[in-house]
């Protein structure tokens, strides 16, 4: 398979998870796995599709896969950091998270994961650095990643402790008002 049919299959899965077509974005990727298996890729976007499916068993599966042939893939490593929080394991997303923000330091969306997955294990001061390096990467983005994941995760799940949500809204709020004020 070519590089340019891969790169094709792989635009169009992310225009149709972009469009909410989640069951033709499963169908794309499971034509990009069975045509180059042995690619990280490959297996990364299959994951990707599973996790966006609310799959998390099947995209920890594809995920895993896709370390074994790209252990030191950083995207790899943040889904997968983000598919183990969805499956309440904690610890776990804060390695793979860990791995993920040192090696993509500007990555809001990998620094904002892990400070969340901390805040989430207890771990609230290191929590709140991360926070903070996440919107000092890139405030805007840092900003509207913090709220999408406030109101579709930390808020609406019954296993997140009501102390531990506000400490997340209260570091992240504290991080908005450093941004409004220029600090």
């Amino acid at each position: 398979m070519s590089d340019e049919l891969e790169d094709s299959l792989v635009s169009k899965n992310e225009e149709q998870i972009e469009g909410k077509k989640i069951q033709d974005a499963d169908v794309t990727a499971q034509d990009l796995v069975a045509l180059k298996p042995q690619d990280a890729i490959t297996w990364f976007v299959k994951g990707k599709t599973h996790y966006v499916e609310g799959d998390y068993d099947n995209a920890l599966s594809c995920l895993s896969q896709a370390a074994q042939i790209d252990k030191e893939a950083p995207l790899v490593w943040h889904m997968m950091g983000l598919t183990l929080l969805a499956l309440g394991r904690v610890d776990e997303a804060v390695e793979a998270l860990t791995y993920a923000a040192e090696k993509m330091p500007q990555n809001p969306d990998a620094l904002l994961a892990l400070g969340i997955a901390l805040a989430l294990g207890g771990k609230t001061d290191n929590a709140k650095k991360w926070i903070e390096k996440a919107f000092k990467a890139d405030p805007q983005k840092a900003s509207d990643l913090a709220t999408d994941f406030a109101e579709n995760f930390i808020a609406s799940s019954p296993a997140v402790e009501s102390g531990t949500k506000a400490l997340i809204e209260r570091a992240i709020e504290t991080q908005r008002v450093k941004v409004i004020n220029g600090y």
